[in-house]
Parts: C-alpha cells; sequence; structure tokens
C-alpha cells in the first residue's frame, strides 16, 4: 500500500514488510466430524462455522486496492481535515464518559501511585507467511505439436485406403490448425483499457470500507473462497493499520500543520487525540483522567494500566466473538476488525469504522452509568445466553441500574444502516471479570487495578460460580447483591493463588527436560487460567531441585520486565522529538543493551544491573511476597545472570520488542559472553502488531479447506450423485496435501495461543490430526490418533458439542476402543438428533468402502463406519415413521450397514474382523466374544441381516445383480454364501438369483472363488437349487455330504480339481455329479483314491462334449479312469488328455465323434489308433509316423505342434505336411529345417488352403528362401511370426504377396518400419508387434503402413518412449477399437492421455504401465465407447472407489503381479 486517499500532501509512503505479523482470528465448527464444506462429504461440519476469521480479498477488493494505490494526492483538499472528516453518523463511543459523576468515579477513592514501567500484555511473536490458493484443477494432460515430428515444408497427404504408394520417408502435410486471433493484442489492450479506467475513477474513491467487506463476507456460504477472502481482509486492514499508525507515532510530536495525518474530532477524551485514515479509527492507549482522577494510575497516569485496558479491548473481543460463534450468533451480533501497533514505547488502537453513533445504543452505557440500555429484548437474550456461556453472571449496572450480563460499559449498537438487522459490540476491556484486589490485612477492596487487571477466561469458564464482570467497581453499587459478588470475584482469586497455581506448578514439574525445551510457557501458563504476572508465585511453587523449569520460568519473568522497561525508556527519551529520526531510538536501545550486558558497569552512577537493578524491577512488578526469588537470588551479592539463559531471554526480547540484533550479538550471547553493542548491532526496529483471533486462524482454517478440497474432491459416498473427476488428485502420495494440513497445524496453534479456552480452535485441531493420520502411516497406536484424542477431549471441556463427540467416537474407532467410541455416541442422546444425526452420517458414509475393496487400502475403516452407521441407525429406528430425517436418512443407512456387514467377511486380517465382530456384539448388546474363525463374524451380522432384509426385502437386490456379473468392485457372491446359514431372508434371495443366473454365466474366477472352501461348497451344494455349472475343488470333498451332492441332476458343466478322496464315500459323493445331463467335463488331479474301492458305478455320460482329464495319481487309477472314459467314448467330441500314464490308449479308436485331441506328457503313440474323424490334432510330437497320421486322419485341417526339441521323429518327415490341406499350422520349427526340407519348394497344396498360420522360427541355421517361404501363402487371412530376423524386406514382400491378411503379429527386432518400397498392408485390421526396435520417427509410418487396423497391440518394444507412442497415435486409424501395450516401461501419462483426444472409437485398452490412476480415470471419462481395461490395480483406495461409482458399465480387469 503506497498511497492513502486523494488528499495526503503528494506524499507516499512505503510499507515495511512486518516479519511478526499473523494472529488469530475465530471459527466455528459447530457440527464438525471429520471433514470440511467444501465437499460433498463435510456439509455437515461446516455448518455452524461462523468465524471472525480472516482470508483472502476478492477481485473486487484487490481492484478498489488497487485504485487505493494510484490515488492522486491533492493537497488543496486534505483527508484528514478535521472538517472534513466530521461524520455525525459514524462514530464510537470510546471514553465519551462525560459529567463529574459516573461509574468510574462513584467507587471510593484511592491514592495509589502505579508505576508506568511495567506490563505483562504479551505480544505473540507470527508468521507473515500466507497460503496462495491456485484453483486452477488442469487435466493433467500433456501438449504434443502434431507437427513437430516432420518437416512441415515438405509434407503431403496420404490416403489411407491406398494399397500400392511407396509411404515411408514421403513428405506429409500438416494437420490443419484454425486461425487464431492475436490474443497478446487482446490482452495489452484490455490491460490498458482497465489502467485508463483506474486513473479515472481515482478521484471518486473513498477508501476501503474494512467493516461492510468484513460483514459481507461472513455472511456468505461457509466455503474455501470464503475464508480466502476473510484472511486477506484482515491481512489487509492489519498491513493497513501498521502502515498509517507507525506514521502517526513517528509524527505525534510535529504541529498538527506539517503532520500527514491530522487528528480529526470525534468527540470522547479517552487516548487524546483520535486519527481517522481509509477508514481506520486510530487512538492512543492513554490513561485518562475523570474529574481530578485518573482512571488507571487514580492520583496519576498509569500508561501501564492503559496499555493492559487496550490488550483487555482485544483480547474481550476475540472471546466474545469466539462465543458468540459457539452458539451460532453472529449473524445477529457482530464486532469490528482490531488491532494493536507497539511502536517506540507507544501502543496506538486501530479500529474499523462502524455505522454507528450514539443514538443507536440499544444495549449498555456510553457516558459512565448515567444511562443504561437494554432496550431490545432480542439482544437481551443472546447476551443472556452468551454470558452464561462465559460464566458471567447478570447484575444490575449503572447509576440508574439496569439488569445487563457483562460490564456496564460494554456496548451493543443498532446499525445505523435502514438495509441492515446486524448489531455491533464494542468496548471489550472490562467483558472479564477482574482480579481482587487484597489490602495489607489481606481484605479485598475496590482499586483502580480492577479496571485493567482481570482474571483469565479459562479460568472464569471452569469456575464453579459465575462472576460479575462489574465487582468492587461503582457501575454495581446499585445492585443488592454486590457484596456477593464481590465475594465470589474474592473466592475466585484465591482459588487462583492457593489451587490453580498449585496444580500448574504440580504439572508442569511432571514434564520431561526435553519438553521443557519445546514448551511455551506462556501458553501453557495461560491453558491454566494463570496471568503472566502470577510468574513468580509460579516459580515459587516448583521445587528448588528443577532448576531447568525454574529458569525456564525465569527468563520468561526477566524478558517481561525488559520489554517493559525498554518501552519506558523509549517514551521518555523520545518525547518530544520528531521521531521520523531513528537517531534517538537507536541510541536508547543501545545503552539499554550495554546497561544489561554489564557494559557501563564501572560507571560510578550505575548500579549493578544483574545483583540489583532486576532484582528491584522483579519485586516491583510480581510483588515482594510473590516474587518468585529465593532468598539466596535476592541478595544483592547473587549474579541472577547465573539463573537464567540471557541467550534465550534476549531472543524472547526481540520477539516481543520489535527489535533485531545483528548475528555478531546472537553469536556472542550463545557462547556465554556478554557483548558491547554497537548502534550497528541493531538492526531494525518494527512495529509489532496484535490483533484478534483472525489471522492466523483463519488462514488455518482456508488452508485446513483447501486440503480437504484436495483430498476429498474425488471422493464417492453411497446415494450422491457422481461428479466429473478431479484429474489432479487421484494421488496416493499426500505431499501437497500434508505439507497444506502442516502449514494448517502451525497457524492453529499459532492462533491457540490467545485463545486457549475456544473449543472450535481444539476441535479443528483434532480435525487435522485425523485427516494427517489417514495419509500417513495407520496403525491404533498412532500419535495423530492420540493428538487428536487430547484435542477433542479438550474442545469438549469447553464446549459440549455433538460434532466434537462424533469426532471422538471416530478417533475411538480407529484407536479400536469400541467401548469408548460408544460411550461417545451414547451421549449424543442428549441432543437434539437435528444436530447430529447428518454429522454422524457423513462419517459413517466416508469410511464405508461401498463400491469397491481392496485389504491393502483400508485399516480400521469398516469396523469405524458399521459402529457409527449401526449407532446411527438405532437413533433412527426410535423415531416417528413419519419424522423427516428418518425419510432421509434410514434407507441409504441401512444399505450401507448392509455393505459393511459384507465387505467385513473380505476382511483379511482377523484382527480387524474382531473389531467387526466387537461393534456388531455392542450394538446387538451382546457381550464380548473372541473371534475363532470368520463365520463368527457372519452368525452375529447375519443376525443383523435378516432383520435389514425382513424391513427392506430389496435392498440387496442391485449388490446381489452386481456379484452375479462380477462387476469391479463388486461384493463376491462367495461372501452372500457364507451368511446363508444365519439369514434365511438372504438364503431365498440368493436361490432366486441362482435359479434365473445359471452358474455358467458367472465369470470363471468368481465360480472358482464360491467353491474356494469346503464350507462355500457345501453351502453352495445344499440350497434348492439345480446348477448347471458346478466347481469341486481342493480338499473340500471330505466335508461335502453325499446327499447334497446327489441333489444335483442337471448339471451340464463340471470342474473337479485338486481333489483329496479320504474315503469310498468322498469318491461315490463325487461321481454321482456324473450326470446324463453333463455337455463339459473338467478333471485335474485325482489324489489318494481309496484302495477299499470293489465296486464302481455305473455312468453313463452321453450327451458329454468336451473333456479335460489330467493327472490321476493314486491306486487303482487305471480302473476308475477306464470306468470315466467309457462313460463318454461315444460322445466326445474334443478331448484333452495330459500327464495320464496309466491311459487305455485303445479306448481312442471307439472314439468315432472325436473332432479334436490333445496330447500333454503323454506317451508316443501309432496313428492307427487315432479315430478317423480328428478335424484338429495338438500333439504331433507323440506321433511316430507323420505321413500314416495324414492317411488315418484326412479330416485334419489343424495341427498344432509346439515343441523346441526337434529330435522328435515329426520334424523329420516335416515335407509331409506341404502336401495335405491343412488351414490352420502351428509349428516351431528352425531355419535349419526349413533349410533342409526345402521348404520353399512344393508347397503348393498348403501354400493354397493354409488360412491361418504360426510360425515360430528359430534362428538356428539359416535359410535364404525366407521370402518365398512367406510370400507362397497367398491365402492367408491370420498370420503370426515369430522369426526374430524379419526385417523391413521381408515386410515389403509380406505386403506386396499376402494381400487377404487380416490378423498379423510378429515378433522381431529387426522391424524398423522404414524401407522406402513398403506400401500399404490395407487388408490389416489386426496387428501385433513385439519386441519392435523401429527409429523413433519410423513410428509415423506405422498408421500409414497400416492404415486400417482396428486392434493395435505393442508388447515389449524396445526403448518405447512417450514421443514414439505419439508419432503413432497421429497416423494411426481414428477408428481403432482395442490397443494393448505391454511391457512398455519407459511410457508416462502423457500421452496415454492423448489417447483419450484422438482415438474416441476404442473400445477395449489393455495396458500394464506404471501410469497414475488418474491417467486411468481420464480414459474412461473421456472415451465414449470403452468397453474394457485391462491394467494395474489402482495405487489409491480414492480411484478404486471413485471408478466403480461412475463406470460400472466398464469392465476392469487388474494385474494383481504387476
Amino acid at each position: 500500500m503506497s498511497g492513502y486517499d486523494n488528499n495526503n500532501n503528494n506524499n507516499n509512503f512505503e510499507t515495511k514488510k512486518n516479519d511478526d505479523e499473523n494472529q488469530t482470528l475465530s471459527f466455528d465448527i459447530k457440527q464438525t466430524s471429520l471433514y470440511n464444506s467444501a465437499n460433498p462429504y463435510l456439509n455437515s461440519y461446516i455448518k455452524s462455522y461462523n468465524s471472525y476469521q480472516t482470508l483472502n480479498s476478492s477481485p473486487q477488493i484487490n481492484q478498489q486496492q488497487q485504485s487505493n494505490n494510484n490515488n492522486n494526492n491533492n493537497s488543496d483538499n486534505n483527508a484528514y481535515d478535521n472538517d472534513s472528516n466530521k461524520n455525525d453518523n459514524t462514530t464510537h463511543s470510546y471514553g465519551t464518559i462525560e459529567g463529574s459523576d459516573s461509574a468510574y468515579s462513584i467507587m471510593p477513592t484511592v491514592s495509589i501511585t502505579t508505576s508506568t514501567s511495567t506490563s505483562t500484555t504479551p505480544s505473540t511473536k507470527t508468521n507473515n507467511n500466507s497460503y496462495s490458493n491456485d484453483s486452477d484443477n488442469s487435466n493433467m494432460s500433456v501438449g504434443y505439436d502434431n507437427n513437430s515430428l516432420v518437416d512441415s515444408s515438405s509434407s503431403s497427404s496420404f490416403n489411407g485406403n491406398s494399397s500400392n504408394s511407396s509411404i515411408c520417408n514421403t513428405p506429409r502435410s500438416p494437420r490443419p490448425s484454425s486461425a487464431t486471433p492475436d490474443l497478446d493484442a487482446i490482452e495489452r489492450e484490455s490491460r490498458e483499457r482497465k489502467l485508463l479506467q483506474s486513473r479515472e475513477e481515482r478521484d471518486r474513491d473513498k477508501g476501503r470500507d474494512w467493516n461492510q467487506e468484513f460483514q459481507s463476507l461472513l455472511k456468505e456460504p461457509y466455503c474455501l473462497d470464503k475464508f480466502e477472502k476473510l484472511t486477506f481482509v484482515a491481512m489487509d486492514f492489519v498491513k493497513a493499520a501498521e502502515t498509517y499508525g507507525k506514521l502517526i507515532i513517528k509524527e505525534m510530536f510535529m504541529p498538527i500543520a506539517l503532520r500527514t495525518i491530522k487528528p480529526t474530532k470525534i468527540g470522547g477524551i479517552a487516548g487524546g487525540d483520535k486519527y481517522i485514515c481509509q477508514n481506520i479509527l486510530f487512538k492512543f492507549a492513554y490513561d485518562q483522567k475523570i474529574n481530578d482522577q485518573w482512571l488507571y494510575g487514580g492520583n496519576f497516569p498509569s500508561e501501564y494500566g492503559a496499555s493492559k485496558a487496550a490488550g483487555n479491548e482485544l483480547r474481550g473481543l476475540s472471546y466474545f466473538f469466539q462465543n458468540l460463534m459457539d452458539y451460532d450468533l453472529v449473524n445477529k451480533i457482530s464486532v469490528p476488525l482490531m488491532c494493536i501497533i507497539d511502536y517506540y514505547g507507544y501502543r496506538l488502537v486501530a479500529i474499523s469504522l462502524l455505522p454507528i453513533n450514539k443514538e443507536t445504543l440499544i444495549y449498555g452505557s456510553c457516558d459512565g452509568g448515567h444511562n443504561v440500555h437494554s432496550d431490545i429484548q432480542e439482544v437481551n437474550d443472546i447476551m443472556e445466553k452468551v454470558a452464561k456461556g462465559m460464566n458471567l453472571r447478570g447484575h444490575l449496572s449503572g447509576l440508574n441500574p439496569k439488569f445487563l450480563y457483562g460490564p456496564g460499559d460494554f456496548e451493543i449498537h443498532r446499525s445505523i444502516s435502514s438495509q441492515s438487522d446486524l448489531y455491533y459490540s464494542l468496548d471489550f476491556a472490562r467483558l472479564l471479570p477482574p482480579q481482587a484486589y487484597f489490602d495489607e490485612y489481606n481484605n479485598s477492596i475496590s482499586h483502580r487495578e480492577i479496571f485493567y487487571k482481570l482474571l483469565r477466561p479459562e479460568l472464569i469458564r471452569t469456575y464453579d460460580t459465575p462472576l460479575s464482570s462489574d465487582a468492587f467497581s461503582g457501575w454495581s453499587a446499585a445492585d443488592p447483591n454486590y457484596k456477593s459478588y464481590n465475594q465470589d470475584v474474592t473466592d475466585a482469586t484465591n482459588h487462583l493463588y492457593d489451587v490453580i497455581i498449585r496444580e500448574a506448578a504440580t504439572e508442569l514439574e511432571s514434564r520431561k527436560d526435553s519438553d521443557l525445551k519445546k514448551l511455551d510457557l506462556a501458553v501453557e501458563v495461560h491453558k491454566f487460567g494463570i496471568n503472566l504476572r502470577h510468574l513468580g508465585r509460579l516459580r515459587s511453587q516448583v521445587d528448588s531441585h528443577n532448576t531447568n523449569l525454574r529458569k525456564a520460568i525465569l527468563n520468561e519473568m526477566v524478558e517481561r520486565i525488559l520489554k517493559n522497561k525498554i518501552k519506558d525508556d523509549l517514551r521518555l527519551n523520545l518525547s518530544g522529538h520528531f521521531i521520523g529520526s531513528e537517531e534517538k531510538c537507536i541510541e536508547t536501545i543501545v545503552n539499554f543493551l550495554n546497561r544489561l550486558f554489564n557494559v557501563d558497569r564501572f560507571l560510578p552512577s550505575q548500579k549493578p544491573f544483574w545483583t540489583v537493578t532486576i532484582k528491584s524491577l522483579i519485586v516491583e512488578k510480581y510483588g515482594a511476597d510473590c516474587c518468585g526469588l529465593t532468598e539466596a537470588e535476592l541478595d544483592n551479592k547473587y549474579d541472577l545472570i547465573k539463573s537464567i539463559d540471557l541467550s534465550t531471554v534476549i531472543s524472547l526480547f526481540q520477539s516481543k520488542t520489535g527489535i533485531k540484533l545483528s548475528s555478531r550479538v546472537r553469536n556472542i550471547l550463545a557462547d556465554n559472553k556478554l557483548p558491547r553493542v554497537l548502534y550497528t548491532d541493531v538492526k531494525s526496529v518494527l512495529p509489532l502488531v496484535k490483533h484478534s483471533n483472525m489471522i492466523a486462524r483463519s488462514e488455518g482454517i482456508s488452508l485446513y479447506m483447501k486440503a480437504l478440497e484436495m483430498i476429498y474432491s474425488n471422493n464417492v459416498c453411497y446415494g450422491k450423485a457422481s461428479r466429473p473427476p478431479n484429474y489432479s488428485y487421484f494421488n496416493r502420495e499426500y505431499y501437497e496435501e500434508l505439507s497444506l494440513l502442516a502449514q494448517c497445524k502451525s497457524k492453529l496453534e499459532l492462533a491457540s495461543r490467545s485463545s486457549t479456552t475456544d473449543a472450535i480452535l481444539y476441535q479443528l485441531l483434532g480435525l487435522v490430526d485425523i485427516e494427517v493420520y489417514k495419509m500417513s502411516e495407520q496403525y491404533a497406536e498412532s500419535p495423530h490418533l492420540q493428538s487428536a484424542e487430547k484435542n477433542f477431549l479438550t474442545s469438549l471441556s469447553y464446549h459440549y458439542a455433538p460434532g466434537t463427540l462424533v469426532s471422538l467416537g471416530t478417533v475411538y474407532g480407529l484407536m479400536c476402543k469400541m467401548d469408548n467410541a460408544n460411550k461417545q455416541y451414547l451421549a449424543l442422546s442428549r441432543f437434539n438428533p437435528a444436530d447430529f444425526i447428518d454429522t454422524l452420517f457423513e462419517s459413517g458414509s466416508l469410511y464405508t468402502p461401498y463400491f469397491s475393496y481392496q485389504n491393502y487400502f483400508y485399516t480400521n475403516y469398516i469396523p469405524t463406519s458399521l459402529h457409527q452407521l449401526l449407532v446411527l441407525r438405532s437413533y433412527l429406528e426410535k423415531m416417528d415413521v413419519d419424522n423427516p430425517m428418518r425419510k432421509q436418512y434410514l434407507h441409504r443407512t441401512l444399505k450401507q450397514v448392509s455393505m459393511l456387514l459384507l465387505r467385513s467377511l473380505q476382511v483379511s486380517d482377523c484382527y480387524r474382523q474382531q473389531y467387526v465382530l466387537n461393534a456388531i456384539r455392542l450394538y446387538l448388546n451382546l457381550p464380548p466374544k473372541k473371534l475363532m474363525t470368520e463365520m463368527d463374524v457372519a452368525e452375529d451380522g447375519g443376525t443383523l441381516l435378516e432383520q435389514i432384509i425382513i424391513d427392506e426385502p430389496n435392498i440387496l437386490d442391485d449388490i446381489m445383480a452386481a456379484s452375479a456379473t462380477s462387476q469391479y468392485g463388486s461384493v463376491p457372491f462367495l461372501v452372500l454364501i457364507k451368511y446363508i446359514p444365519y439369514s434365511k431372508s438372504l438364503c431365498h434371495l440368493v436361490e432366486r438369483l441362482l435359479n434365473e443366473s445359471p452358474l455358467s454365466n458367472f465369470h470363471l474366477q468368481e465360480e472358482h472363488e464360491m467353491t474356494s472352501t469346503p464350507i462355500s461348497t457345501s453351502i453352495l451344494c445344499g440350497l434348492n437349487v439345480q446348477f448347471d455349472s458346478l466347481k469341486i475343488q481342493k480338499k473340500n470333498s471330505e466335508n461335502i455330504p453325499i446327499s447334497v451332492l446327489s441333489k444335483q441332476a442337471n448339471l451340464r458343466k463340471l470342474r473337479l480339481e485338486g481333489l483329496y478322496f479320504a474315503n469310498a464315500d468322498c469318491l461315490l459323493a463325487i461321481l454321482s455329479l456324473l450326470q446324463p445331463t453333463l455337455e463339459n467335463l473338467h478333471i485335474n488331479c485325482f489324489n489318494n483314491c481309496p484302495g477299499d474301492l470293489q465296486t464302481l458305478p455305473i455312468i453313463s455320460l452321453p450327451n458329454l462334449k468336451t473333456v479335460h482329464i489330467q493327472e490321476f495319481t493314486f491306486n487303482n487309477s487305471s480302473k476308475i479312469l477306464n470306468m470315466l472314459v467309457l462313460s463318454f467314448v461315444s460322445s466326445v467330441e474334443s478331448l484333452s488328455l495330459e500327464n495320464l500314464p496309466d491311459f487305455n490308449y485303445d479306448l481312442l479308436i471307439q472314439m468315432t465323434k472325436l473332432k479334436s485331441l490333445k496330447f500333454r506328457y503323454m506317451k508316443r503313440i501309432s496313428p492307427e489308433i487315432l479315430p478317423a474323424t480328428l478335424e484338429e490334432f495338438n500333439g504331433l510330437y507323440y506321433i511316430d509316423d507323420l505321413a500314416k497320421l495324414m492317411t488315418r486322419c484326412p479330416k485334419i485341417k489343424s495341427i498344432i505342434c509346439r515343441s523346441s526339441d526337434f529330435d522328435y521323429p515329426i520334424f523329420k518327415q516335416l515335407k509331409v505336411l506341404a502336401g495335405h490341406p491343412l488351414e490352420h499350422l502351428v509349428i516351431d520349427i528352425s531355419q535349419k529345417l526349413l533349410t533342409e526340407h526345402d521348404m520353399h519348394l512344393g508347397i503348393d497344396v498348403l501354400a493354397s488352403s493354409l488360412k491361418h498360420a504360426d510360425f515360430y522360427i528359430n534362428a538356428y541355421g539359416s535359410f535364404v528362401h525366407m521370402t518365398e517361404f512367406l510370400t507362397a501363402f497367398k491365402n492367408l487371412t491370420v498370420l503370426h511370426l515369430d522369426f526374430r530376423e524379419f526385417n523391413d524386406t521381408h515386410l515389403a514382400h509380406v505386403i506386396a504377396n499376402l494381400t487377404q491378411v487380416t490378423d498379423f503379429f510378429c515378433n522381431s527386432n529387426e522391424l524398423h518400419l522404414s524401407n522406402s518400397d513398403l506400401k500399404q498392408w490395407s487388408s490389416v485390421k489386426i496387428l501385433q508387434l513385439k519386441s519392435i526396435a523401429s527409429p523413433k520417427t519410423n513410428f509415423l509410418n506405422l498408421g500409414l503402413v497400416f492404415p486400417n487396423i482396428i486392434h493395435l497391440s505393442l508388447s515389449d518394444p524396445i526403448n518405447f518412449q512417450d514421443t514414439d507412442l505419439m508419432n503413432i497415435v497421429e497416423n494411426i486409424n481414428p477408428l481403432l477399437e482395442s490397443l494393448k501395450l505391454g511391457i512398455c516401461s519407459f511410457l508416462t501419462d502423457g500421452p496415454i492421455i492423448e489417447l483419450s483426444k484422438h482415438l474416441l472409437s476404442l473400445t477395449h485398452i489393455d495396458f500394464l504401465l506404471n501410469v497414475g490412476d488418474a491417467c486411468i480415470i481420464k480414459l474412461a471419462e473421456s472415451l465414449p465407447k470403452l468397453k474394457s481395461i485391462h491394467t494395474r490395480p489402482f495405487k489409491s483406495e480414492k480411484a478404486d472407489q471413485f471408478f466403480n461409482s461412475r463406470y460400472s458399465h466398464i469392465t476392469l480387469r487388474r494385474n494383481l503381479t504387476y
């Protein structure tokens, strides 16, 4: 801020940055549990946040400030002229005490000389850093220049349908770009227009209306923007007050005509001259004379008392506003912006102008008690409510008394504006009750000290009896009970002396020495309700052996003595001088410090500072009987510097006075030496600015809300509409969020220094701890949870609020202390349900993994959320059925409870399952039970599920449907099966579903999981359902009753895997499943067949067409195997045999319908035993004579021979294949074998018939006719070529000759796509390239060579990076439907995101890349036709939940081994 107004004598003043600027503001989180209103999960937590919180200025404010800074200073119209500033409608009644009779003068006169050299007002060093909001939520995309890879000057277009043109190294035309306007010119013109407009408007600028801005922002809805604007409004106010206040102090002794800012007449005598600048009222903290007595000093003025009263005014303002917020009354009564500037020993009070005058007073008195107002009942009721919260007693006050709460001179005004219904409060200096003054006989009497020595709010709030603010003063003399009120204050003061201080000493003595080093003693003492003027009493209560604590207390005492002493010296030495020159100031400071450092100890006129002077000052300030010094320390021979840490004292001294010393002085002190201070050692003397609970608090709130905006921006909850994703915040590493929360906590802790009774502040600190816990290593003993517990308990001790109870219950839940959590939830019953139902629901919903669940994401969230929602259910069910809250929340609560009960069986950790069981049994009023198996959870949880299904029969329909279709994130069907024995209603639902949706429709993995345990298999088979598909696996058979299996008479598909038969009954039970209806049978690994089995059942499987048999390893295996094969020998069409040493090969020839045969790990056989019906044979290397095979089985069209052992006989007869009209050939072969058999010659029959070829060509040997061989198969439609030497020349010939190929696979690192002879291969639709090592620019050619591909797969390309993929995308077919990127380790998010802009026809994506979660979400959001994604698991639970909630139509397959 460089100028004030258009009328200040052309003087511009530069504002020096104050390093110690921030203080605190007030903020209400009345219903807050764990989060904030910036996102949908935080709405109920911020409902009652009403705050004196300070925050970010709006663009309009900034524009106005810019206009202020450009004001033209006109010396002819001085804005600070008394007449021009006189405003009858906007005045303050500070100190407007007139007449000889007042409540200040009617108390007994006491002639006491009060020293002006002492002060105990704390000055808090603060941080000037503020958080700057960046609201740009960009989509994490990477931009590329489409024409940056090819010289656009030599480019030409390419027709994707042409097949005979040479395309590589051919110039391409750039993509068309639309013309854009000159944005820079437009921006420059707009900027110049705004500058011109500001110049035209500056003469009309009358300065900022601080009050209007502040009150307007307070009325705005609770959001991040509000708090940021409030922060900067308050910061701007403080900075403006500091700038102009500093100037007023420097020019205070100049003639008025020469002052830059001139005093104005607004009435009143308090503070002497008043100043108005930039709509801020300034007044000095001077003692005021009433009749012949000084208000604070009696016979002599007390600047110390006046200074303390100003500090009390600021403290009272903050405390009053805090309590208004506790009761959600800030929209009724508000307060002004206020701060105090300490500079050069003077204290200046700055207050924003309010729209009030003397006629607007409606509560209290502004004339010393002559006229007392309590005019409006609404205000009276508000004051009663707020005062009771502060533990203040109502009483009669004034000469013509009225019943008031608070002091008689506390004022409330109605706004002078007819458009406002707001009331303004002011004059808070005596809001808190006084400390009793005791005479030499220890009797409490009236004294001037009661006007500035007040009790701490911490003591008052927790004291048993309400106290009167007007005790011992003439204000309450008309109240018949005034003696009783005085005695209450006397008792409270004695309680402070005799009990509180002793308890504080004991507690502080219990601290470890390491903790004392980090201790902020002033804050800790205030928390006990002890004023710092009682530090001497506190020290006297500390054991003499506790030297570290005694030293810390004495450090604080001495620092405050020195602070007050230098202020006295500055006032005395600078009086009458033009303070604009710093010479006298620096000289005073240097002389003071050198006296402090004993530099002048040899001068005869100086008393020894550390043996005499400092002790006298301590006794004067803290009292002779309670100074805290021992007899030895009081001895004038004892050097008190031995009892303190001088380096620490001077450090505190600098922070409390604004005097900054050089590093030279600090280093000498650190070495325990005393320096001589030179004038060059005083680096700066800055004003110290104290302000109400504003900047630090509100800045902390804005940082908290910004962090929550980031943390919860993509959170999803059941029953809430899905929102578009914010791609910036799908991270798992919460670096920015943790940084914001750390700054937030720092600001809030700074605010707590002056607001130790602020319940909402402690609640907010607890919420910050919880957020940090959730983003850190999570375990029940986390120090973050312990800190949160402490903060919430402290908050409840000052204000018992339902939101805090919910928060504390949450902490106990996360700490696995379910009993403690339950106590907090039960305590909610004392409140109106409307005060906590929404909070409890939001908190429970926050921790519910409704849309997805992964064990590695969640710790104790499921038991915590389940407990909260069960408690919520109990409260809701007690309401009338027509209650709106019951209707709004009950169904959603039951829905989430149902999901949590199901998810609990997905928890793999037995300890967390125990916590779930504890929560369930607490709700059911059952005694604790030790978890033995997960079925214990199913048993008790099934009871709850049964109740829920009875109440809402269709509540599980969508959950079960998602399970049946294996929708990503859905509850496994196995979980439903486990609950069936304990819920009849669920059993009926499952039976209905399985009858409507056969098991054969289930995903194979889901079917596998359903039968993964004996219990689940037994339950599944025991249902009243005829399955068409069933899987029995692992060692389940021994636990499955025969009666259960025998009921299945309609099976069409049966899988038997890894079965162990303990006895004959087990085997017979399994064999009973082999029903005539079977069409597909898969048997894998029968073990330990019982030897006592005498008679086998007769089995007939006339419909069985597909059979796979693998590994029979037991006695009598041949007997059982023969029986089994004979049962399907006449019907089987596809047979796979693996590792069956006892198989009877003679049975093969009886399989007259067999079309497909696969051998693996079998014996070598003669073709004569094979049926002539074979059309496909896999296992050619088990055949002795290939020619006989082709003769015996003339219908064979498909041969698969995958073996790298070329010693098999079949490879010596390879040429036989050339004369057989195969359509499908899969074969491993070496170049040596190709050469030996001249495979490029005489292959016309095979070449003309072959449609599908998979050639795995070994590099061993050499085959010079490879081109002729490959190009001979002109009718191929599928060519899969694993040939590492395949190059561009080969490709050119293949393209020219194989014009019908639609599916091309190539595994070669010699393929570069760079040969100039390459033409378009327009027929190819499916392209799969592996190990390609193309130069980067040649990837541009991939889309040109293959212009019509709809499926592209790139696997393990050599050194494949972002640019390469971007080059491919540039020319790829925009109608591409499927893309697979395998083992592309160097790819990042950028090019993957670009896919979502160019390839909008993609339906399937498969990539196992280390890309961010946001990248996957971006593809799902942007590709309208996308149906499936195969990728790695999500890194964050946030993305996991979000994907399933928003993209349930997309199948997501995760590679868990990636």
